[in-house]
């Protein structure tokens, strides 16, 4: 069976500890950057794992690619941290991830591989909202991340070469503005300096 992590390693500080937070197949993992010494690790993520991990305080998310599983975790334990920090588990999702959400005011923000942005509830798991972006027919696609700007304000990418901009909100999709590049991608949108950069 196809088993793979694509996703990468973010370096977090979390309490008095520094976390370098990996997404492994079947599992999340924690090791200290300085000495590789393994902190703590959680399994229930699917076989196949294509977002990098996404924090929101000090809880840790990872969603599984084609349908496999996902989880969040508070990221302060130590050892194997699966029955006693794993905030929630979902077996099999409905939605299949390919490029990483962002965490804002306690809420994930991400798009599926077929178009359809999800809002969840980050300590509890439950889906706040989704919405297929406006011109995704049924068969997508979305492989890029979302970026976050200043205020809630969040870039993202379509195969097609649309660039959507909406406001984080729990209670629904707030559009901004959509943006035709006139050329195809597979990037995420990047923010440096105050401006956007965009490869098609």
């Amino acid at each position: 069976k196809l088993r793979g992590s694509w996703g990468t390693p973010i370096i977090e500080q979390i309490g008095d500890q520094t976390h370098l937070i990996v997404s492994h197949t079947r599992r999340i993992s924690a090791y200290d950057p300085m000495t590789g010494k393994l902190q703590w690790t959680c399994g229930g993520l699917g076989p196949l794992a294509y977002t990098s991990p996404m924090l929101s305080q000090k809880t840790v998310m990872a969603l599984g690619g084609y349908f496999g599983g996902s989880i969040a975790v508070d990221a302060d334990g130590e050892g194997d941290v699966t029955e006693t920090k794993r905030v929630w588990h979902k077996e099999r999702e409905s939605s299949n991830w390919l490029g990483t959400g962002v965490a804002y005011e306690g809420h994930l923000y991400i798009c599926d591989m077929g178009g359809v942005a999800h809002c969840f509830h980050v300590a509890t798991g439950e889906l706040k909202w989704k919405e297929r972006l406006p011109g995704i027919g049924s068969g997508g696609a979305c492989w890029s991340s979302l970026t976050m700007a200043g205020d809630g304000v969040v870039y993202l990418m379509t195969q097609k070469g649309d660039a959507f901009v909406f406001r984080a909100s729990p209670d629904g999709y707030e559009p901004i503005a959509r943006n035709r590049m006139g050329e195809n991608s597979n990037s995420s949108i990047v923010i440096s300096d105050g401006k956007l950069l965009i490869r098609t």
